[in-house]
């Protein structure tokens, strides 16, 4: 069966889709976790504390106008030449909704029977939904006061799976296993609440190679076909791949992976989101699953490990003020007016743009002198281990 981790990755460079070994590994193993949890509710294989554990690993990306929120999620679940779509996993996609679209509902009839409708999380139970503007969703939490139920809504049924509202017509009470994958712009949506750790984040910050990048890789795109023959094969290993973890008996976590994540000095809830990865990424990547699957480390999966812990302290920084700090580094001899210039690109307004950059000099993390903008702290979003090295490095010269 080979590498299907590998296999996906390889069917993107293929379509010259930009960053295509950055970003999709994070999907492909939400993949794995995905179809894993819904066996894993089933035959309960990997507990916590006598408690079956959820392996869903949802997703958010957090990126500028134009850059890849949408791209990602079609690739991966929009149509019959997308990655996902035609295996044993079903999609779907979705916009703005209300609680009961939701979570459900049920009313009386004019007859006084009762009338039962279902919502997304038990319509597509099984399903990986993308909602291409998550703000959108988050917006229609405080538009409307039939909605104030949903941020407990999605804070349960991310988490645990499970749906409970209790209505005159009676009580609704299911288990989803669901799992989203979302998309937003930098500060727009409020992830109060502990909604933030129910996701992983993707945060895509365009950098000067970047653009440019992009640029050469959608013209390289343009009428590029799917390799139909190829997309088959992939469609029919992952196929394969969940025939097989449907005999897992046993999931282990080793000693050389809690050691690394030691490294990083996680939160213990957000330790999870790290496992789940890594499940989700040995379940893809391996060439055959057994009965016993041993989660360990590879350069890979360290990798995406690293860029995680990255992501996350640039969101918990401050979304807009670390995508302006990413940009400044990124750039040599940048002048102020070409900063605002690609700041406005990437859809700030120019006052909000002044204003981050008035914050970041005020925090001393950036410093303009003759019209020229440059960061100060180099080391800012650098993971544990990059700056042990760093260290290290200055001590021998």
């Amino acid at each position: 069966m080979g590498n299907i981790f590998q296999q996906i990755i390889d069917e993107f460079e293929a379509r010259n889709a930009a960053d295509y070994n950055k970003f999709p590994p994070f999907f492909i193993s939400s993949i794995g976790c995905h179809y894993f949890n819904m066996i894993n509710q089933q035959q309960h294989i990997l507990k916590e504390a006598g408690m079956t554990t959820n392996t869903r690993l949802h997703i958010i990306m957090v990126a500028p106008q134009g850059q890849q929120k949408s791209f990602w999620l079609r690739q991966f679940l929009e149509s019959d030449n997308s990655i996902v779509k035609g295996t044993a996993i079903k999609t779907d996609f979705e916009l703005r909704m209300t609680e009961p679209g939701y979570i459900g509902s049920k009313r009386f009839g004019d007859r006084n029977q009762i009338i039962e409708s279902q919502g997304l999380c038990e319509e597509e139970k099984h399903s990986i939904v993308g909602i291409e503007e998550f703000s959108d969703l988050m917006k229609s939490i405080s538009a409307q006061d039939y909605n104030i139920g949903l941020d407990n809504e999605l804070l349960t049924t991310l988490d645990s799976g499970m749906a409970f509202k209790r209505m005159a017509a009676g009580k609704i009470e299911y288990q989803t296993h669901l799992t989203m994958w979302a998309a937003t712009q930098p500060g727009r949506y409020n992830l109060t609440s502990g909604l933030g750790r129910r996701f992983l984040f993707i945060f895509n910050i365009p950098t000067e190679q970047s653009i440019d990048d992009l640029r050469a890789r959608r013209r390289a795109a343009i009428n590029i076909d799917v390799n139909v023959s190829n997309l088959f094969d992939i469609k029919t290993a992952m196929n394969k791949r969940f025939d097989e973890i449907t005999m897992i008996q046993k999931v282990k976590f080793d000693d050389v992976f809690y050691s690394y994540l030691d490294r990083l000095r996680l939160m213990h809830f957000e330790e999870s989101l790290y496992e789940k990865l890594a499940l989700g990424y040995t379940l893809m990547s391996e060439d055959k699953i057994g009965s016993e699957v041993i989660v360990g480390m590879d350069t890979t999966l360290r990798k995406m490990m690293k860029l995680e812990w990255t992501w996350r302290k640039k969101i918990k920084s401050g979304t807009e003020d670390s995508m302006v700090w990413t940009y400044i580094e990124s750039a040599d001899n940048l002048t102020l007016e070409r900063c605002h210039e690609v700041l406005m690109d990437l859809g700030m307004t120019l006052p909000d743009a002044k204003k981050s950059i008035r914050d970041l000099v005020k925090r001393k993390l950036i410093e303009i002198k003759n019209g020229r903008i440059k960061v100060k702290d180099q080391n800012k979003f650098l993971a544990p281990e990059d700056l042990e090295q760093e260290k290290l490095e200055k001590k021998n010269n």
